[in-house]
């Protein structure tokens, strides 16, 4: 629940440069958000759609994908719109 928060113009690299780290037979687990995000409006936070996700993830061996979408609180306790792709991944 962390990457949403790189900044779109290095939302890219940062994510090819962790895909390209990872060793063979090495896991990936994280979250993205997805366009519909309650945030979707805000400049300084990062959005993906399933087909960006199956293309950054297409050296990997897809464990678990999920698409949630929900209203939950933030941490700072105010309500909003979630949606959320959870994934793990394994690379080949």
């Amino acid at each position: 629940m962390s990457l949403f928060f790189c900044n779109p113009k290095d939302f890219e690299n940062v994510c090819k440069k962790i895909t390209t780290s990872i060793l063979p037979y090495g896991y990936f687990v994280g979250n993205f958000l997805g366009k519909e995000d309650g945030w979707h409006n805000v400049n300084d936070r990062s959005f993906v759609e399933e087909q960006d996700l199956k293309e950054l993830f297409k050296n990997f061996e897809i464990i678990y994908f999920k698409e949630k979408k929900y209203n939950k609180k933030t941490v700072k306790g105010n309500m909003k719109f979630w949606h959320v792709y959870e994934i793990i991944a394994k690379k080949i």
